[in-house]
């Protein structure tokens, strides 16, 4: 009888990298065609690691613009915002049943220094005779 753990198919990638972060035994040699590539080293494995959780990357930061004008659009907001950087994306929040701009919106720019930059100067603001409300969006509930 054959069991499953002894094909190298079947065999555990983490066991090898959990033994090698713990400073024993040799790292997983990936020589089966279905088993992933473990990083060889230590410092391999947390920069892997990194990229999967966003540490250390610039992420795109989403702003939230809050008291604007019943009559702004999304390329009102993307031209605003244009002025400070790239805007990757913007859209200014509606009703569903009256398809009525509910008065605020969310920016998205490539760069966060440019989006903190865009926040400092737009924050409080005018447009369209009202003070606008600018600052980092909270993640969705």
């Amino acid at each position: 009888m054959i069991f499953a753990s002894k094909l190298p198919f079947f065999e555990n990638p983490l066991s090898s990298v959990t033994t090698e972060w713990l400073g024993y035994g040799e790292p997983h040699s990936g020589d089966s065609p279905l088993s992933p590539e473990i990083p060889s080293t230590r410092v391999e494995a947390e920069s892997d690691l990194n990229s999967w959780t966003g540490k250390g990357r610039t992420l795109r930061m989403n702003i939230y613009v809050g008291n604007l004008p019943f009559s702004s659009t999304s390329a009102d907001l993307e031209d605003l915002f244009g002025q400070y950087g790239q805007v990757d994306s913007a859209a200014v929040i509606s009703d569903r049943e009256t398809g009525r701009s509910r008065g605020f919106g969310f920016v998205e720019m490539a760069s966060d220094d440019d989006a903190r930059r865009a926040i400092e100067e737009l924050d409080g603001s005018d447009l369209g005779g009202r003070n606008l409300k600018v600052n980092e969006a909270r993640p969705r509930r």
